[in-house]
């Protein structure tokens, strides 16, 4: 008859069996492909940089097995997978059963620029071939950028909190008041605005994402944050207050850095700030920041055109630029306020509606 000891003995080793069968089953492998190159003009140094590094933070996490060398010919060609990113239900499930992993890691990424990159992925169930979880960055092509970028990327597929906040490329410049130069008719601004869109923070520490720079390294930024305000508040003549410093039909072809900031501080000192929602959400941002005239958003709207500058809000923790209107500044006449779609078209609406907002800062 087996004694205490022998039995006590022997119950441990079952449990410790059954803990480690069960940690072992919760470990999620996940196969890490090729990163995915459409156009065909990222260096395969970059691509190989950010497939290991999304594969190192993985492997390094708890619960987590990464893979990062896949023979992809086993299940298509790989010429075809690395140009179009395509890979079927059925190839996902086959894929599923030549690594033993339970989930495939797609990565793509496109050159914003000459030094920056945007990254984006997604994690795919092999029993289900459905998208467990996608994301993105958008960083430059230095591989401590990339490194780091990647790392958050990970943790966001993973769902886990990165222990530090990331943004590629950070500048710090003093900001100038009313800068008298004109930037680019707002019909000819695509090629400059579609480059780089960094995150630039102010001395007094507030932040946003730089969406147009002039020849003369003087800018605009967008903050991170929006709201849906009312231009005036209905309390004062149902909205019906005309700000008599602006001129009526709107003021599109002021272009002027900080344009918007003239008309804020007007329509503040006129009617105040408790009637005044949407100017004085944009103020309250802190020194410098105003509400943008209609020029200035439609800069803003060209500049999103390919959704770059979302991605760069998104990257940086703020909220993409998603609403159908926004308003300006800009007065259409004693009752209403122009605001603009995202889509670039221009209408008035009256002051007391709801209609989202953005604040701007010239620099």
């Amino acid at each position: 008859m087996m004694n205490k000891n022998a039995k006590i003995k022997s119950i441990l080793i079952v449990l410790l069996s059954l803990l480690s069968m069960t940690a072992f089953a919760q470990t999620k492998k996940v196969a890490i492909l090729e990163t995915v190159d459409k156009n065909g003009n990222v260096s395969y140094a970059i691509k190989l940089m950010i497939r290991s590094n999304l594969a190192k933070v993985i492997t390094n996490t708890p619960g987590y097995e990464g893979y990062d060398r896949t023979d992809m010919k086993q299940i298509s060609d790989e010429q075809t997978f690395q140009r179009t990113g395509m890979v079927s239900d059925e190839d996902i499930k086959r894929l599923g059963k030549i690594t033993g992993a339970q989930y495939i890691l797609v990565a793509e990424a496109v050159n914003v620029d000459e030094q920056n990159i945007f990254i984006t992925a997604k994690i795919l169930n092999v029993e289900t071939a459905k998208m467990e979880a996608t994301d993105n960055a958008l960083t430059s092509t230095a591989p401590s950028d990339i490194q780091h970028g990647c790392e958050v990327l990970a943790n966001k597929l993973l769902g886990i909190s990165s222990p530090q906040s990331y943004v590629a490329s950070v500048t710090t410049t003093s900001p100038t008041q009313q800068v008298q130069s004109r930037p680019q008719n707002p019909s000819n601004i695509q090629e400059s605005s579609q480059s780089s869109f960094p995150v630039k923070t102010f001395p007094d520490g507030t932040m946003g994402i730089v969406f147009y720079t002039g020849k003369d390294n003087h800018g605009l930024a967008v903050s991170l944050d929006e709201a849906s305000l009312k231009w005036e508040d209905e309390k004062q003549a149902k909205g019906c207050h005309d700000i008599w410093e602006l001129p009526n039909d709107g003021d599109e072809n002021e272009c002027i850095y900080g344009a918007g900031q003239k008309n804020t501080a007007a329509i503040i000192r006129q009617i105040g700030k408790s009637d005044a929602p949407a100017a004085e959400w944009c103020v309250s941002h802190g020194e410098g920041w105003y509400l943008p005239n209609s020029c200035e958003l439609l800069l803003i709207f060209e500049a999103n055109k390919k959704g770059l500058l979302n991605a760069a809000l998104v990257y940086a923790g703020g909220d993409p630029i998603d609403k159908e209107w926004y308003w300006s500044s800009s007065e259409n006449n004693y009752c209403e306020a122009i605001n603009i779609s995202c889509g670039g078209s221009q209408s008035g609406e009256k002051k007391n509606k709801e209609v989202a907002v953005r604040a701007v800062r010239a620099f």
